[in-house]
């Protein structure tokens, strides 16, 4: 994914462009998220989903103390976005899944998520 790859090419060289590019990326998933994903009745399949945003959760993490993103940048990623699909998942873990493959997939989702909120 370009932009957990983009978070990493930041983490290793310092280089800016790379922590531009993953926020330009995390930007636009919190601005459509809310319509899109599991949280909000979306169509992803939720076994990529937590993937997703397993990678998503790591990006973020990679340049979250980058000049890439602004406070107001950080409130959308975190509560339009990553809160969002960590909330549907934690929830959809105690119903569906809870000793399945399914729920160890959404509660990792759920705990990366956690780690870089601070939750």
């Amino acid at each position: 994914m370009a932009n957990q790859v983009s978070g990493q090419a930041y983490a290793i060289t310092g280089d800016i462009r790379y922590a531009q590019r993953a926020a330009d990326i995390l930007r636009g998933f919190a601005r459509r998220y809310p319509h899109m994903g599991r949280g909000k009745g979306g169509n992803m399949y939720p076994m990529h989903e937590c993937n997703f945003l397993k990678r998503c959760a790591q990006a973020y993490d990679y340049i979250f103390d980058s000049d890439a993103l602004s406070v107001e940048d950080h409130r959308a990623i975190e509560h339009d976005f990553l809160r969002i699909g960590a909330v549907h998942y934690f929830n959809k873990s105690d119903t569906n899944g809870r000793m399945s493959n399914r729920g160890a997939n959404y509660n990792s989702a759920v705990l990366a998520i956690g780690l870089v909120l601070g939750d």
